[in-house]
Protein backbone atom coordinates (compact mmCIF):
# COMPACT_ATOMS: atom_id res chain seq x y z
CA UNK A 1 0.00 0.00 0.00
CA UNK A 2 2.99 2.48 1.13
CA UNK A 3 4.20 1.78 -2.22
CA UNK A 4 0.84 2.20 -4.63
CA UNK A 5 0.95 4.94 -2.60
CA UNK A 6 4.42 6.32 -3.50
CA UNK A 7 3.42 5.73 -7.13
CA UNK A 8 0.45 7.83 -7.50
CA UNK A 9 2.77 10.71 -6.70
CA UNK A 10 5.07 10.12 -8.79
CA UNK A 11 4.31 12.54 -12.12
CA UNK A 12 2.76 10.68 -15.12
CA UNK A 13 5.93 10.29 -17.38
CA UNK A 14 8.02 8.40 -14.69
CA UNK A 15 5.67 5.73 -14.47
CA UNK A 16 5.72 5.19 -17.51
CA UNK A 17 8.84 3.86 -18.79
CA UNK A 18 9.63 3.04 -22.67
CA UNK A 19 11.23 -0.11 -23.92
CA UNK A 20 15.03 -0.18 -24.04
CA UNK A 21 16.20 0.75 -27.29
CA UNK A 22 19.21 -1.37 -28.87
CA UNK A 23 20.86 1.92 -30.83
CA UNK A 24 20.05 5.52 -31.11
CA UNK A 25 17.27 6.76 -32.78
CA UNK A 26 18.16 8.47 -36.24
CA UNK A 27 16.53 11.25 -37.19
CA UNK A 28 16.26 13.16 -40.77
CA UNK A 29 17.75 16.29 -40.85
CA UNK A 30 16.24 19.46 -42.17
CA UNK A 31 18.52 19.72 -45.04
CA UNK A 32 18.35 16.17 -46.32
CA UNK A 33 14.33 16.68 -46.28
CA UNK A 34 14.72 19.05 -48.87
CA UNK A 35 17.57 17.17 -51.17
CA UNK A 36 16.26 16.96 -54.78
CA UNK A 37 14.90 13.60 -56.11
CA UNK A 38 16.69 12.38 -59.07
CA UNK A 39 14.04 11.41 -62.54
CA UNK A 40 13.03 7.53 -61.68
CA UNK A 41 15.54 5.38 -64.20
CA UNK A 42 14.30 1.81 -62.89
CA UNK A 43 10.91 -0.07 -64.09
CA UNK A 44 7.80 2.35 -63.52
CA UNK A 45 4.33 1.60 -62.93
CA UNK A 46 2.11 0.35 -65.58
CA UNK A 47 -1.53 2.10 -66.09
CA UNK A 48 -4.34 0.26 -67.73
CA UNK A 49 -6.19 1.63 -70.44
CA UNK A 50 -8.65 1.09 -72.89
CA UNK A 51 -8.15 -2.34 -74.52
CA UNK A 52 -4.54 -4.06 -73.82
CA UNK A 53 -2.74 -0.66 -74.36
CA UNK A 54 -1.26 0.73 -71.46
CA UNK A 55 0.75 3.90 -70.17
CA UNK A 56 3.47 5.18 -68.24
CA UNK A 57 4.21 7.94 -66.82
CA UNK A 58 7.73 9.08 -65.49
CA UNK A 59 6.03 10.12 -61.39
CA UNK A 60 4.09 6.80 -61.06
CA UNK A 61 6.96 4.99 -59.03
CA UNK A 62 7.60 6.17 -55.49
CA UNK A 63 10.23 8.85 -54.75
CA UNK A 64 13.83 8.18 -55.25
CA UNK A 65 14.96 9.02 -51.94
CA UNK A 66 13.00 7.26 -48.27
CA UNK A 67 9.88 8.78 -48.28
CA UNK A 68 9.22 11.00 -44.79
CA UNK A 69 5.59 10.76 -44.82
CA UNK A 70 4.35 7.40 -44.37
CA UNK A 71 0.53 6.57 -45.24
CA UNK A 72 0.20 10.62 -46.19
CA UNK A 73 -1.18 9.86 -49.69
CA UNK A 74 -4.31 8.04 -50.33
CA UNK A 75 -5.93 6.49 -53.69
CA UNK A 76 -9.19 6.80 -52.66
CA UNK A 77 -8.78 3.29 -51.20
CA UNK A 78 -5.37 2.39 -49.51
CA UNK A 79 -2.59 4.06 -48.65
CA UNK A 80 0.05 4.63 -51.50
CA UNK A 81 3.43 6.31 -52.19
CA UNK A 82 3.04 10.01 -52.92
CA UNK A 83 3.01 11.68 -56.27
CA UNK A 84 6.97 12.57 -56.80
CA UNK A 85 6.55 16.33 -57.96
CA UNK A 86 10.26 16.90 -58.57
CA UNK A 87 10.82 13.41 -61.16
CA UNK A 88 7.39 15.13 -62.89
CA UNK A 89 9.32 18.53 -62.50
CA UNK A 90 12.26 16.72 -64.54
CA UNK A 91 9.74 16.92 -67.57
CA UNK A 92 9.96 20.13 -68.38
CA UNK A 93 12.98 23.19 -68.63
CA UNK A 94 13.94 25.21 -65.27
CA UNK A 95 13.46 28.62 -66.94
CA UNK A 96 9.77 29.75 -67.78
CA UNK A 97 7.52 32.37 -67.70
CA UNK A 98 5.23 31.52 -64.29
CA UNK A 99 2.40 33.74 -62.22
CA UNK A 100 1.35 33.42 -58.61
CA UNK A 101 -1.98 34.05 -58.11
CA UNK A 102 -4.39 35.82 -55.08
CA UNK A 103 -7.70 36.12 -55.49
CA UNK A 104 -10.04 38.52 -53.61
CA UNK A 105 -13.54 39.54 -53.06
CA UNK A 106 -15.20 42.95 -51.67
CA UNK A 107 -13.55 45.63 -50.41
CA UNK A 108 -9.91 45.32 -49.00
CA UNK A 109 -9.79 46.32 -45.54
CA UNK A 110 -5.85 46.67 -43.89
CA UNK A 111 -3.97 45.42 -43.23
CA UNK A 112 -4.47 43.40 -46.68
CA UNK A 113 -2.63 40.27 -48.88
CA UNK A 114 -0.92 39.44 -45.30
CA UNK A 115 1.69 37.04 -46.84
CA UNK A 116 2.02 38.77 -49.97
CA UNK A 117 6.10 39.62 -48.16
CA UNK A 118 6.61 35.73 -48.34
CA UNK A 119 5.53 35.50 -51.84
CA UNK A 120 7.32 38.16 -53.39
CA UNK A 121 10.69 36.59 -51.98
CA UNK A 122 9.89 33.46 -53.85
CA UNK A 123 8.92 35.22 -56.68
CA UNK A 124 12.68 36.71 -56.56
CA UNK A 125 14.23 33.79 -55.54
CA UNK A 126 12.98 32.26 -58.54
CA UNK A 127 14.19 34.96 -60.97
CA UNK A 128 17.40 34.66 -59.10
CA UNK A 129 18.34 31.17 -59.16
CA UNK A 130 16.32 30.01 -61.97
CA UNK A 131 16.46 33.02 -64.18
CA UNK A 132 12.35 32.59 -64.29
CA UNK A 133 9.92 35.03 -65.01
CA UNK A 134 7.34 35.17 -62.10
CA UNK A 135 4.28 37.47 -61.51
CA UNK A 136 2.19 38.42 -58.81
CA UNK A 137 -1.34 38.32 -60.13
CA UNK A 138 -4.60 39.08 -57.82
CA UNK A 139 -7.88 38.26 -59.29
CA UNK A 140 -10.49 40.86 -58.63
CA UNK A 141 -14.12 40.31 -59.37
CA UNK A 142 -15.89 43.28 -61.77
CA UNK A 143 -18.44 45.63 -60.80
CA UNK A 144 -21.49 43.93 -60.59
CA UNK A 145 -20.60 40.29 -60.05
CA UNK A 146 -21.99 38.18 -57.14
CA UNK A 147 -20.86 37.97 -53.79
CA UNK A 148 -21.55 35.70 -51.00
CA UNK A 149 -25.17 36.71 -50.03
CA UNK A 150 -25.75 37.66 -54.01
CA UNK A 151 -25.64 41.13 -53.96
CA UNK A 152 -23.91 43.40 -56.87
CA UNK A 153 -20.31 43.71 -56.05
CA UNK A 154 -18.70 46.94 -56.12
CA UNK A 155 -16.10 48.60 -58.13
CA UNK A 156 -13.38 47.40 -56.27
CA UNK A 157 -10.22 48.43 -58.45
CA UNK A 158 -11.15 52.22 -58.61
CA UNK A 159 -12.17 52.41 -54.88
CA UNK A 160 -9.08 51.13 -53.79
CA UNK A 161 -7.36 52.72 -50.92
CA UNK A 162 -3.93 54.35 -50.45
CA UNK A 163 -2.26 52.10 -48.73
CA UNK A 164 -3.71 49.09 -51.19
CA UNK A 165 -2.59 50.86 -54.20
CA UNK A 166 1.13 51.54 -52.60
CA UNK A 167 1.06 47.39 -52.10
CA UNK A 168 0.33 46.81 -55.24
CA UNK A 169 2.85 49.26 -56.64
CA UNK A 170 5.58 48.50 -53.75
CA UNK A 171 5.36 44.32 -54.78
CA UNK A 172 4.53 44.77 -58.16
CA UNK A 173 1.41 43.24 -58.19
CA UNK A 174 -1.32 43.23 -61.16
CA UNK A 175 -4.79 43.22 -61.04
CA UNK A 176 -6.82 41.43 -63.07
CA UNK A 177 -11.01 41.49 -63.09
CA UNK A 178 -13.21 38.66 -63.33
CA UNK A 179 -16.09 39.22 -64.95
CA UNK A 180 -18.17 36.00 -62.84
CA UNK A 181 -17.75 34.71 -59.64
CA UNK A 182 -20.48 32.05 -60.27
CA UNK A 183 -20.07 30.13 -63.85
CA UNK A 184 -23.06 31.53 -66.15
CA UNK A 185 -26.13 29.84 -65.86
CA UNK A 186 -24.58 27.15 -62.97
CA UNK A 187 -26.55 24.28 -62.75
CA UNK A 188 -26.26 23.82 -58.58
CA UNK A 189 -26.88 27.12 -56.89
CA UNK A 190 -28.56 26.58 -53.16
CA UNK A 191 -31.80 27.78 -52.58
CA UNK A 192 -31.08 29.43 -48.95
CA UNK A 193 -28.34 31.73 -51.17
CA UNK A 194 -29.05 35.43 -50.91
CA UNK A 195 -30.63 34.48 -47.70
CA UNK A 196 -27.29 33.33 -45.92
CA UNK A 197 -24.18 33.16 -46.67
CA UNK A 198 -22.77 30.88 -49.60
CA UNK A 199 -18.63 30.57 -49.88
CA UNK A 200 -19.07 29.57 -53.77
CA UNK A 201 -18.66 32.86 -55.19
CA UNK A 202 -15.40 32.99 -53.26
CA UNK A 203 -14.06 29.63 -54.63
CA UNK A 204 -15.49 29.43 -57.87
CA UNK A 205 -14.07 32.50 -58.81
CA UNK A 206 -10.58 31.20 -58.43
CA UNK A 207 -11.50 28.99 -62.28
CA UNK A 208 -10.04 32.05 -63.90
CA UNK A 209 -6.70 30.72 -62.98
CA UNK A 210 -7.31 27.57 -65.77
CA UNK A 211 -7.61 30.33 -68.61
CA UNK A 212 -4.34 32.22 -67.54
CA UNK A 213 -2.95 31.92 -70.82
CA UNK A 214 0.28 32.81 -71.61
CA UNK A 215 2.45 31.44 -68.86
CA UNK A 216 4.28 27.98 -68.83
CA UNK A 217 2.42 27.25 -65.36
CA UNK A 218 0.64 29.25 -62.78
CA UNK A 219 0.01 28.44 -59.24
CA UNK A 220 -3.19 29.72 -56.92
CA UNK A 221 -2.52 29.91 -53.12
CA UNK A 222 -4.76 31.29 -50.13
CA UNK A 223 -3.62 34.54 -48.95
CA UNK A 224 -3.00 33.24 -45.93
CA UNK A 225 -0.19 30.57 -46.96
CA UNK A 226 3.47 31.16 -46.04
CA UNK A 227 6.15 29.83 -48.40
CA UNK A 228 8.78 27.53 -47.29
CA UNK A 229 11.42 26.03 -49.67
CA UNK A 230 11.57 26.35 -52.74
CA UNK A 231 8.06 26.33 -55.06
CA UNK A 232 10.14 25.42 -59.01
CA UNK A 233 9.49 21.78 -58.60
CA UNK A 234 5.72 22.68 -58.71
CA UNK A 235 5.48 25.04 -61.16
CA UNK A 236 7.87 22.97 -63.76
CA UNK A 237 5.49 20.14 -62.98
CA UNK A 238 3.01 22.27 -64.14
CA UNK A 239 4.84 23.37 -67.41
CA UNK A 240 4.44 19.56 -68.32
CA UNK A 241 0.67 19.68 -68.36
CA UNK A 242 0.10 17.94 -64.83
CA UNK A 243 -2.60 19.56 -62.22
CA UNK A 244 -1.28 19.42 -58.77
CA UNK A 245 -3.15 19.77 -55.52
CA UNK A 246 -3.49 18.58 -52.47
CA UNK A 247 -6.39 17.03 -50.02
CA UNK A 248 -7.54 19.32 -47.37
CA UNK A 249 -7.19 19.57 -43.56
CA UNK A 250 -10.41 18.52 -42.60
CA UNK A 251 -10.42 15.28 -45.15
CA UNK A 252 -11.91 16.51 -48.15
CA UNK A 253 -9.54 14.74 -50.96
CA UNK A 254 -9.20 18.56 -52.76
CA UNK A 255 -8.56 21.50 -51.46
CA UNK A 256 -8.65 24.78 -53.55
CA UNK A 257 -6.89 27.00 -50.99
CA UNK A 258 -3.42 25.42 -53.51
CA UNK A 259 -3.40 24.33 -56.79
CA UNK A 260 -0.72 24.88 -59.95
CA UNK A 261 -1.48 23.86 -63.51
CA UNK A 262 -0.37 24.51 -66.93
CA UNK A 263 -3.29 27.41 -67.81
CA UNK A 264 -5.51 26.66 -71.13
CA UNK A 265 -8.83 28.71 -72.21
CA UNK A 266 -10.20 25.28 -73.44
CA UNK A 267 -9.73 24.47 -69.66
CA UNK A 268 -11.83 27.08 -68.40
CA UNK A 269 -14.24 26.33 -70.80
CA UNK A 270 -15.06 23.05 -70.05
CA UNK A 271 -15.42 24.07 -66.28
CA UNK A 272 -18.10 26.13 -67.46
CA UNK A 273 -19.61 23.41 -69.34
CA UNK A 274 -19.37 20.50 -66.35
CA UNK A 275 -21.09 23.39 -63.72
CA UNK A 276 -24.49 23.94 -66.55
Amino acid sequence: QQQQQQQQQQPLHQLQNPPPVSEPLKTQTKEAAHLPRSPPTGAQLEVKETGSKTKTMPWDVGPSRTQICHGCCNDGYRAVPCFDVEACAALSPQSGKYALVYAHMGIPKWPWLGMIGSMKVQANHLKSKYNASVDILVLIPARGTQGLNKEPLPDVVNTLGCKQRALIRNFGIKVIEIPWTVPPNMRFIPPYWQANTWCGPQDLMRLHVLGLEGYDAVAYYDQDIEFQGDIMPVLRCGAAGVFTSASGGVGEPLNVGFFALKPDRRLLQAAIWFAQ
